[in-house]
């Protein structure tokens, strides 16, 4: 969708400095047509998909919406600008425990754009298509619009990776222009050291982040250093540990991830099973009795509970959950399914 915006724009902005030739209006419709319809097509897709698989009691507020919104592109600039304490998923902000902070970010618009208005024949054109591709192509992702990813994190390095070709294109004619300045052969030895040491900076500044892709445990390890609240960090982390077997290594992570979301079964369970694999059957007993105190509702609790109190060989009490769970679950269900095959199980006289 932001791509046909931007094209909109180098042919509003750029025919004199990219020496294009003036286009009628009619001639840029049909040209931008095909891409802007397939553009709406993959953003209903996109919009139906991820309406699907969003938890909405996660997703940020109507109210806290616009204020995200005008605070994200001011983020995205500071980690272009100085790409430091860069982490795949950023903690949420608190909107509502900052005060006025935000409305910072809000008040700062209306002034810049005033500024740029005011000044855009000393600016220019390319700097101007720059700024405004770089606005334009964040724009789906700023959170007016409620997407996944915002039950996690509201913003996200990746999303700027199409908008910073405008960033840097106008940082580059400023840097260019400033350059001109300098006539002595002392200053463009003076400029050209600097440029070389802010290309050194992000050289090094490059490596060290690239130590932490080195593999699944040491990317997930960066991100719960910087953001111990991130769900997918504790469950993926858990599950690489899980994975290679590692059960007491990935129990704390499942613990957490339980705690960050207490009222998701699915987690809980991922939980309990790692627990009952570690501290045996009596630990996840516990862990479900706790659990059903606090949500007596949740059947993923008494399936778990069953399978514990089987595991111990406390047959009377695995079938109690096994029918409390037969009779609560939909019929045909996972957990359904799960507990009429421990029901036949224990019947049958069969091994767990």
């Amino acid at each position: 969708m932001t791509l046909p915006a931007s094209l909109l724009l180098v042919e509003y902005l750029l025919p004199s400095p990219a020496r294009l030739r003036p286009v009628q209006p009619m001639a840029v419709a049909r040209r931008i047509a095909p891409m802007l319809a397939l553009g709406v097509v993959a953003a209903l897709v996109t919009a139906h998909v991820e309406h699907e698989n969003v938890e909405w009691s996660q997703m940020p507020t109507a109210a806290a919406r616009p204020l995200i919104a005008a605070n994200a592109p001011w983020f995205y600039v500071m980690k272009f600008l100085a790409p430091v304490g860069l982490v795949p998923i950023y903690g949420k902000w608190d909107i509502a425990a900052a005060g006025m902070l935000p409305w910072i970010g809000v008040v700062a618009w209306p002034l810049v754009l005033a500024l740029i208005v005011r000044h855009r024949q000393q600016i220019g054109a390319l700097p101007l298509w720059g700024t405004a591709h770089f606005v334009v192509s964040l724009t789906p992702v700023l959170g007016l619009v409620p997407f996944g990813l915002q039950q996690h994190t509201f913003v996200a390095d990746h999303f700027v990776y199409l908008a910073i070709i405008g960033a840097g294109l106008a940082i580059g004619v400023w840097v260019e222009r400033l350059a001109s300045h300098l006539s002595t052969s002392r200053g463009h030895a003076i400029a050209s050291a600097a440029g070389l040491l802010i290309l050194g900076v992000y050289g090094v500044q490059t490596y060290r982040e690239s130590l932490y892709w080195r593999n699944d445990e040491t990317f997930w390890q960066h991100v719960i250093a910087h953001n111990p609240e991130s769900l997918p960090a504790q469950q993926s982390l858990g599950f690489y540990y899980r994975n290679q077997g590692r059960w007491q290594t990935a129990l704390p992570f499942f613990r957490k991830a339980a705690e960050i979301r207490p009222d998701n079964a699915r987690i809980f369970r991922t939980y309990v099973v790692a627990l009952r694999k570690v501290e045996g059957g009596q630990a996840a007993v516990e862990a479900s009795d706790a659990k059903l105190k606090e949500e007596p509702g949740m059947i993923v609790a008494y399936l778990e509970r069953a399978q514990s109190y089987e595991a111990l060989g406390r047959t009377q009490e695995a079938l109690a959950d096994y029918d409390r769970v037969l009779c609560s679950a939909s019929a045909g269900s996972e957990e359904w399914q799960f507990a009429n095959r421990g029901r036949s199980r224990l019947t049958s006289g069969a091994p767990p």
